[in-house]
């Protein structure tokens, strides 16, 4: 019984869903939770089967990086349904690699936030998500160390860019905006 409470508290304390809308926001690492943490993954896999009309995502990016999440085939519907995903912990940051599985998983994404070691990382994560999301409108990535490179990422970039791979999505020059201040670079694509 005792087992069974705790295990409820804390995915109460995990989960916040809404009809389009869900927010998970970890789960605390403490050795009473961990015993729980497989339960846990259990109930936030429930949760996505049982709202299959969410559309934006908010998620804890060690809950992502978990195989048992990203790579579990029962929920790539879902997935591809998911318009907006933020992934947020603090200093815990999206490998790089990952890149190209999300844009997999994720391919209906229009707004993507999430946070990245350093600039250096964001680089070629932009160019995956830039060239792989022919939907994608905004990108938002927090990073923690700069780099002394050039940012490769201009207007004329981006256009060429989505142009060469997406033909039928015309963008407006005047509408594309970068905006890099050293900590997170932001990109407006509509």
């Amino acid at each position: 019984m005792e087992r069974h409470s705790t295990y409820f508290t804390v995915c109460i304390n995990i989960l916040l869903h809404k009809e389009k809308y869900i927010y998970i926001f970890g789960i605390r690492y403490n050795k009473e939770i961990i015993k729980y943490r497989n339960e846990c993954i259990d109930l936030i896999i429930f949760y996505f089967r049982a709202c299959p009309n969410v559309i934006e995502l908010v998620l804890d990016t060690r809950l992502l990086l978990l195989p048992k999440l990203i790579d579990n085939l029962s929920l790539i519907s879902f997935f591809k349904q998911v318009k907006l995903l933020i992934l947020k912990t603090k200093n815990i940051y999206l490998p790089s690699n990952l890149s190209l599985k999300i844009v997999e998983r994720f391919p209906s994404l229009n707004h993507v936030e999430l946070q990245m070691f350093s600039f250096d990382h964001c680089v070629p994560v932009i160019d995956v998500f830039i060239s792989h999301l022919k939907q994608l409108s905004y990108i938002k990535i927090h990073y923690f160390r700069d780099t002394l490179l050039d940012d490769p990422f201009s207007i004329g970039y981006i256009l060429k860019k989505r142009s060469e791979i997406f033909p039928d999505v015309h963008l407006n020059a005047e509408v594309i905006k970068v905006k890099n201040d050293g900590e997170v670079i932001q990109i407006w694509l509509s």
